[in-house]
């Protein structure tokens, strides 16, 4: 049995289906989904429960009073509910010693059991180091480390695939010391909560899968690498600005997460129309649809 736990609001919800989708899609054993919420709606917890299958995939529900978080700056594109992470410990039931967690823009595209069933080794948390390739990119997140008091031959992690040792946290985390950092730090804390796990637990990880299949950028696919990478990789990330939901998405693997969202709900037949038109192919089948309706139209005034 795994534990998977996310947390979004009313506006990810959309996104978080499909990642739902493809990890229930891709794993053999039984799973049990925690949804960690302080705003949702009872329609949005109802399309999600959609997502259930009986003896393989449940789903705990849980309102979250985050009044213990005071008040602090959420950087642009992040949620108050992405800081659940950091109280993890905090807000799961006691019996729960161990739990994945999945940002909503991922696609699960394989087991996650190799991931999942790793030892811990001592430490609170197994992550994957933060994918950066070029001397610019090396050179941002050693700023980054700079900022965050971090050694600079520390691995900076990625938050989006996470696993917790609960039972070890309850342990050894001080809530008020995570809280404190968070205010005293807000105006360098670029990407929320990540940024905090470097700079103030990053002696409690333990960084794991050098190729990055675990949690693989989406822009880092190009046409020399995607067979090895879509044979390898069982978790795509397309974290940043683009999402390939929206308009204008650029990259190669937006196929990938429309082959699983196409499957979540009929909705989702729209939204590719809506924000893929750009594409030839969309837009011939676009055309053909409009050509069919005006045929249907004509024939009915007749």
């Amino acid at each position: 049995m795994m534990n998977i736990f996310t947390a979004f609001n009313e506006g990810f919800v959309l996104p978080t289906r499909v990642m739902l989708k493809s990890l229930i899609e891709n794993q053999s054993g039984a799973l049990t989904i925690y949804v960690f919420y302080s705003s949702l709606s009872q329609e949005s917890i109802d399309t999600i429960r959609q997502l259930e299958e009986p003896g393989r995939a449940s789903f705990v529900f849980t309102k979250v009073d985050d009044s213990f978080l005071g008040d602090f700056s959420i950087p642009e594109r992040f949620s108050k509910e992405t800081y659940y992470r950091l109280f993890a410990h905090r807000i799961f039931p006691e019996n729960v010693e161990k739990a994945l967690w999945l940002d909503g823009d991922v696609i699960v595209n394989g087991s996650l059991s190799d991931f999942y069933y790793q030892d811990f080794q001592g430490k609170l948390f197994i992550a994957v180091e933060d994918f950066q390739t070029t001397e610019a990119e090396i050179q941002k997140i050693a700023v980054r480390k700079t900022l965050l008091k971090m050694p600079l031959d520390s691995k900076y992690v990625n938050s989006g695939v996470l696993l917790f040792n609960l039972k070890a946290m309850r342990e050894t985390l001080n809530d008020q010391e995570i809280i404190h950092y968070l205010t005293e730090n807000q105006e360098i804390l670029l990407f929320a909560d990540q940024d905090v796990f470097n700079g103030l637990l990053h002696e409690h990880f333990l960084v794991v899968d050098p190729d990055r299949w675990y949690n693989y950028f989406h822009w880092k696919i190009t046409e020399a690498n995607q067979v090895e990478v879509y044979s390898n990789t069982r978790v795509f990330h397309y974290c940043g600005g683009q999402k390939p939901w929206k308009e204008n998405y650029c990259f190669l693997p937006y196929d990938l997460w429309w082959k699983y969202a196409l499957k979540t709900g009929p909705e989702y037949l729209q939204l590719f129309f809506d924000t893929h038109c750009y594409r030839g192919e969309v837009k011939k089948a676009q055309n053909e649809i409009e050509k069919r309706s005006f045929e249907l139209n004509t024939l009915r005034r007749e």
